[in-house]
């Protein structure tokens, strides 16, 4: 019963029309695909794989880790520090 009363009056519905500039616009809004990736070559490919296998093989010097492991344990230490002053509260 509910359904043919909603298709009757579904009938009754009118859409409204909306101006052509207004449809261009939204269609313009709309999400286009993605263009082609343009491929690299010559110079400009070899630069970026060595830029890029660079930093993936990037490796810090002894000092600079301990010196990074030290300021990490400042840091956990000035968080504990800060946690029992405020009771946790923060």
């Amino acid at each position: 019963m509910i359904y043919k009363d909603f298709q009757k009056n579904s009938c009754k519905i009118k859409t409204k029309q909306l101006p052509l500039h207004s449809q261009n616009t939204i269609l313009s809004n709309m999400a286009r695909p993605i263009e082609k990736t343009p491929t690299m070559t010559g110079k400009d490919a070899l630069r970026f794989r060595q830029s890029l296998l660079k930093s993936l093989t990037l490796s810090y010097p002894r000092e600079e880790i301990e010196r990074q492991k030290q300021e990490l344990q400042e840091m956990k230490k000035f968080y504990q520090e800060f946690v029992t002053v405020t009771n946790g509260t923060f």
